[in-house]
């Protein structure tokens, strides 16, 4: 597949991906491709400074930990992304930066830029718990000097497929969720969409589906903490009314009454539910000064959880035998650690 850049905010692959920039980004300039241009005259140099020279990213997307399957990987550097990349059937992806003529690679700093890397299913999404990891690879993660030279191996990459058990939120009763061992309760009109500058609730019923992740089998990407559980809550990045929802866990072994722990949340950027004409406008969760994370309307004195990033959200409190969370301000994944 030929890559081309586009600006973040301008993801076109359906209702599938996810654009990963700030709002306040989105205006910035097309022709990044002369820019870019410029300064690859070092890139023979491999950046010279201690930067990295970047050619291709490869790795493999696998279902359920297993075969491969076709998936999308979607690459972005800073507040640029790149085309969509399919895999082949075999779940093998190449993708290729788009070079000048006679360049055999693009320098970046990825300490101050860094890369961020999208994989969703190609074919029914939805049923898929999909995710976003960040990397800061270095020049010796890229330049092996052999055959593979300025490619950056991902690795294996895992798509965990959804139960078609759901829970139905409508929005005129609510729901109550008990699905793999996490539990929560919605009000009516708790799932809610940006509309100009108000939270509007959805008007369509909503399926809720649970992933709990296998993590004796699976090291996901984005996660660099210990993890004691971790959960995939769909839709993605739907957006909880007020203050959100509080979780009830069943207990990984080792818990006990009384202990604490630490709420992790996977950050995103966009939403899209079910219905393809209600779509939320593109946000991030915003942790506050208690260290919880939030959806707020003034975010400029609030730490900001990019795309892609497994963020501290709160406290865990092992109480009467359930791990109760600090309240989850969207859908998204939901990690569990002890407090050291």
């Amino acid at each position: 597949m030929e890559s081309r850049k586009y600006t973040i905010g301008k993801v076109a692959l359906g209702a599938l991906l996810l654009s990963c920039a700030d709002p306040k980004d989105t205006e910035r300039s097309s022709d990044s491709e002369s820019d870019n241009a410029e300064t690859s005259t070092s890139s023979s140099e491999d950046a010279g400074t201690g930067g990295a020279c970047l050619a291709s990213i490869s790795g493999t997307i696998l279902k359920d930990g297993e075969a491969g399957m076709v998936g999308v990987m979607v690459p972005c550097i800073g507040t640029t992304c790149f085309s969509p990349e399919l895999t082949d059937s075999d779940g093998t992806f190449r993708w290729e930066y788009p070079l000048s003529e006679g360049e055999p690679c693009q320098p970046y700093d990825f300490a101050e830029e860094a890369l961020h890397i999208e994989v969703a299913a190609a074919e029914d999404p939805r049923d898929y718990a999909a995710y976003a990891f960040i990397l800061h690879p270095t020049r010796a993660d890229i330049s092996d000097r052999g055959a593979d030279d300025f490619d950056l191996d991902v690795g294996t990459l895992s798509l965990y497929t959804l139960s078609d058990e759901a829970a139905l939120f409508d929005p005129s009763d609510g729901v109550s969720v008990d699905l793999d061992g996490l539990a929560f309760d919605l009000p009516k009109d708790g799932i809610v969409k940006r509309v100009k500058d108000t939270d509007e609730p959805i008007d369509h019923l909503q399926e809720i589906r649970v992933f709990e992740a296998p993590l004796e089998d699976w090291q996901p990407p984005f996660a660099a903490a210990s993890l004691d559980a971790l959960y995939f809550i769909s839709p993605r990045w739907a957006k909880l009314a007020g203050q959100g929802a509080v979780l009830s866990i069943d207990p990984p072994e080792g818990w006990e009454d009384g202990d604490q722990g630490v709420l992790h949340l996977l950050g995103g950027y966009t939403s899209s539910f079910g219905d393809v004409a209600v779509r939320d406008r593109s946000a991030y969760i915003y942790r506050d000064d208690g260290g919880q994370c939030v959806n707020t309307d003034e975010p400029e004195s609030l730490e900001r959880i990019a795309d892609g990033d497994l963020a501290a959200c709160g406290a865990v409190s092992m109480i009467q035998g359930k791990l109760v969370t600090a309240p989850i301000p969207r859908f998204t994944w939901v990690g569990i650690s002890k407090a050291d």
